[in-house]
Parts: structure tokens; C-alpha cells; sequence
């Protein structure tokens, strides 16, 4: 592990991830605001107003009647997908596209460290900010909801709602930061990493806006990110999160493998 790139990437990083933490906590903050146990079943009610095509494209459902399943079917769904994943990709992006168009990585490789420890550094720092982002956002959100709704939160269901999209973002983060290893070209690199997980969260969205589409739910990973199956918990939930951790790091030895191998044109 290079040091020195640590620091260097989190000089150049902190401020997108205070940026993409606010967003998040803001939009999360909002959500659990408006939730009203006297009345749980409005929302759905202004959902039903908005055309029908919109609500099931973005995912919006009640999971249950609980404040659990209302900010389960709320902000894990379409936000959680939306805003860690222009995060993720962007950050991919940083961490190798944009330090071989710079020619900052031709200084790195140029250093007595190893392509390898470069390569593993840059991931580790990925997967480290993307963590980060999801704790931190969890313990704030948690702690503003047990605020504004005493004893109204199942806290081990939240957990895992947290962990679940947690688990999606280590496969998006690994099929982002592979995606930034595979050419040189900026515009390919660039491209590349956003065209997966964006045509991945497009096909999810497809499958649920049109039952012939449905089909494309085993062409996309998203579709084992499955909040509804917290409430009740099934255990193919626990299963389809180790699956996308599982594809997230396979993701990413092939990311180091293809970018200590290729040639760099520098």
C-alpha cells in the first residue's frame, strides 16, 4: 500500500465525497421527515396520483407499515441506486482514467513502487470512500430517525437494509474501477466505466416499468439488491448480497490483473 497515494487521493477527493454525503443525507433526511405514523398509507396515496410508468420506474413501494419499510421502499430504492452510483463512477474514473490522461500515473509508475501496489492502492482507497460513505450516511440517518421517531425504527432491519446496498455498491465499485483499466484513451476509459452500470440500472428500471421487459432482470445486478425481501426477511437476501460482493471482488482482481499486464501509453 502507497501512502503517499493515499493522501494524495483523498486531497483530491474529499470534497466530491462531502458533496455526493450531503446529497445523500439531505434527500434521506427529507424522506424520513415526511414519514407520518398516523397516517402511513398517504404517501402511497400521492405516489397513486403520479403516472404509473414514473412510480415503477423508480421503485417507489411500501415495503410495510412500518417506519422500516417506508424509508426501505422510499430511499432504498431509486436515490440509493442514483446518487453512490454518479459517485462511484466518477471516483473510478479519478483514480485511474484521469491519472493516466494527466500523466500524473506515469510519475507513479516511474517511482520505485510496483504497478500492482498502485493498482491495489487505488482500490483499496475506492472501496474505502464508498464505505465510509455508507457508514456515515447510516449512523446520521439512524440517529436523526431514533430522534424524530422514538422506539419506531427496527434497527437490525435497517442494518441490513445498509449493508444490502452496501454490498451492490462493492460489485458497482468494482465494475466501475475495472471498466476505468481496460483502455488507455480517455474517452474509451470514460465511456467504458459509465456505460455498465448505467445500462445495468436502465435495464432494472425497464424490467419494472414493463412486464414483457422482465426478462432483463437476469441481465442486470441490481435486481439482487432486493430491499423487499427484509420485510419479511427471506434468506435470499443474505445470499444475492454475498453473490454481489462476490462478483465486486472478482471485479476487481481483474482490474489489477489487466492493469499491471497491458501497456500504458503514457
Amino acid at each position: 500500500m502507497n501512502k503517499a497515494l493515499l493522501k494524495m487521493n483523498t486531497k483530491s477527493s474529499y470534497k466530491l465525497w462531502i458533496v455526493f454525503l450531503l446529497i445523500l443525507l439531505f434527500y434521506k433526511l427529507v424522506i424520513i421527515g415526511m414519514f407520518d405514523p398516523d397516517n402511513i398509507e398517504a404517501m402511497d396515496e400521492f405516489m397513486a396520483l403520479m403516472p404509473e410508468e414514473f412510480v415503477q420506474a423508480i421503485g417507489y413501494q411500501l415495503l410495510d407499515l412500518s417506519l422500516t419499510g417506508y424509508i426501505g421502499g422510499y430511499f432504498y430504492t431509486f436515490l440509493i441506486l442514483m446518487f453512490p452510483l454518479i459517485f462511484t463512477i466518477m471516483l473510478s474514473f479519478r483514480l485511474v482514467g484521469k491519472y493516466v490522461d494527466d500523466g500524473s500515473m506515469a510519475y507513479l509508475i516511474a517511482t520505485p513502487h510496483k504497478r500492482s501496489t498502485i493498482i491495489i492502492t487505488q482500490a483499496f482507497f475506492l472501496l474505502i470512500a464508498v464505505f465510509l460513505l455508507f457508514l456515515l450516511m447510516s449512523i446520521l440517518g439512524l440517529i436523526f430517525t431514533i430522534a424524530m421517531f422514538p422506539n419506531q425504527l427496527a434497527i437490525g432491519k435497517y442494518a441490513l437494509l445498509n449493508a444490502g446496498a452496501l454490498s451492490l455498491y462493492v460489485f458497482i465499485a468494482g465494475l466501475s474501477f475495472f471498466c476505468s483499466t481496460v483502455f488507455n484513451e480517455t474517452k474509451h476509459t470514460l465511456g467504458l466505466t459509465i456505460a455498465f452500470p448505467v445500462g445495468f440500472l436502465l435495464f432494472d428500471m425497464l424490467t419494472d416499468v414493463n412486464d414483457r421487459l422482465h426478462f432483463l432482470r437476469y441481465f442486470t445486478p441490481y435486481s439482487l439488491f432486493s430491499p423487499d425481501k427484509l420485510f419479511p426477511v427471506e434468506t435470499a437476501f443474505y445470499i444475492q448480497s454475498l453473490a454481489l460482493i462476490l462478483m465486486g471482488a472478482i471485479l476487481f482482481a481483474l482490474a489489477i490483473r489487466i492493469f499491471t499486464r497491458k501497456n500504458l501509453t503514457l
